[in-house]
């Protein structure tokens, strides 16, 4: 994937960061400040890249499963989320929901590349018997959806990621409306343990409903990149990096804790400028 190089940045929207709306230009930073920061900040980037890209392909996954299921004719209404399991170099993508009082396997496909397999879809009718991680899974994508976190509208899509470690990150992302609007605002992350069944912690990414970039306009060309503040980390997160790479836009984020700005391109995190401190 080729994204548009951007030409400037972006006016910060003060809004969204008072204090800094009153404080000076931020000044572009040295090679030798970029490389103090990329290794002070070595793992957390690390981790944003690996997770954002991770969310990214997982939720693309789903969507080629959910629209090769719709074009198979009439979906199965039961089915109540994709799962996207890591498969080989794609995935394999399965549809559960409830089947005689309990979750069950109803359809499944391949996905590579974010498109369906060929041949590859099977629908159960019957339902058959989940595996246990694969009912946790599930779980976890229910216990995540009634969480309580601040929202941002009523229609969500859920990502569910097996940390390996204590149990489920699910992502709760808001829809993409318009490609050019990059909402960053109402989106969560939700921890689950290994069962599914129980919230262990939620990670917002916004004090915000806060959206970034202007409407899309017939014709009209697309912006080289958005910019916002009102970020709630040190660095870009894994929302940023899924969210440039869904839009296919750069965008520039602004980290108040420490003033910096960064270029979140695909799931590259690049710091660029800062706000001196006299300016703070």
């Amino acid at each position: 994937m080729r994204f548009l190089p951007c030409i400037c940045v972006a006016a910060l929207l003060g809004a969204a960061s008072p204090a800094l709306a009153q404080s000076g230009m931020p000044v572009a930073l040295t090679d030798a400040e970029k490389s103090a920061i990329e290794n002070q900040w070595a793992d957390a980037i690390a981790e944003s890249q690996r997770v954002g890209r991770a969310v990214f392909e997982s939720d693309r996954a789903a969507q080629a499963a959910a629209a090769s299921e719709a074009a198979q004719g009439t979906p199965d209404p039961r089915i109540g989320g994709w799962i996207a399991e890591p498969d080989g170099d794609g995935f394999r993508v399965l549809g559960i929901g409830d089947a005689g009082g309990s979750p069950r396997l109803l359809a499944e496909l391949r996905v590579q590349d974010g498109q369906a397999v060929d041949g590859s879809f099977s629908a159960y009718p019957d339902g058959r018997p989940l595996k246990r991680d694969e009912e946790a899974a599930y779980r976890a994508r229910q216990t995540a959806a009634s969480a309580d976190f601040d929202k941002c509208g009523d229609d969500y899509k859920a990502v569910v990621l097996d940390d390996l470690k204590e149990g489920f990150d699910v992502f709760m992302l808001l829809p993409m409306d318009d490609r050019d609007q990059v909402r960053i605002g109402g989106n969560a992350m939700v921890h689950v343990d290994k069962s599914g069944r129980k919230v262990l912690g939620v990670q917002s990414f916004s004090r915000s409903c806060l959206v970034l970039g202007s409407p899309s306009m017939p014709g009209a060309p697309r912006p080289f990149s958005v910019t916002g503040s009102d970020v709630l980390a040190e660095v870009p997160t894994a929302l940023h990096v899924f969210l440039s790479l869904q839009h296919e836009l750069p965008l520039f984020i602004l980290t108040a804790k420490n003033q910096l700005f960064w270029r979140v391109d695909g799931d590259r995190i690049e710091p660029e400028q800062k706000y001196p401190p006299s300016a703070r």
